[in-house]
């Protein structure tokens, strides 16, 4: 199941897991890979990481809705991959669960804040959405013991 020598995310995450779990067994880890492709596809994978969102030229947040357990933890975890356009200008946002958790008020998730962070951003630039969302972590004030990575790439148009 390889496309021009690369591996699909699905089979990428099977390898890291079954790394982890030969070499690290006492520890487990989650991760998101993405494949971009020529075409203008988006396929992912996660593995007991936040679900990506991506982010349209016009502002339309979608989440990309894949779920497994985090790797090291079962020797077949059952990994999905979600494909989806990746139109010129979109934005695909992965981000740690240390975000999510800091933007979490109450009964609303973390994720419809990031959500709602992107869709209040006027600029689709992976710049203005770094700062958007550091800006909402500031404003929320809780204390973080985790770590709050945000990475974005966006398509070129």
């Amino acid at each position: 199941m390889r496309a021009a020598g690369l591996f699909r995310p699905t089979e990428l995450l099977a390898r890291i897991n079954r790394t982890v779990l030969d070499l690290f067994p006492e520890y487990f880890l989650t991760a998101c890979c993405c494949l971009f492709d020529t075409a203008g596809s988006l396929t992912c994978a996660v593995a007991g990481h936040p679900s990506p969102l991506v982010r349209s030229p016009d502002g339309a947040v979608d989440s990309v809705l894949c779920r497994s357990h985090p790797l090291g933890v079962v020797v077949r975890p059952d990994i999905s991959e979600y494909a989806l356009a990746f139109d010129a200008g979109s934005s695909v946002v992965v981000y740690s669960d240390g975000v999510s958790d800091a933007l979490a008020d109450g009964p609303s998730r973390g994720a419809d804040a990031i959500a709602g962070v992107l869709r209040d951003v006027r600029s689709g630039v992976p710049e203005a959405i770094v700062r958007g969302i550091r800006r909402a972590i500031r404003r929320a004030d809780r204390l973080r013991e985790d770590d709050c990575s945000v990475l974005v790439v966006q398509r070129g148009r």
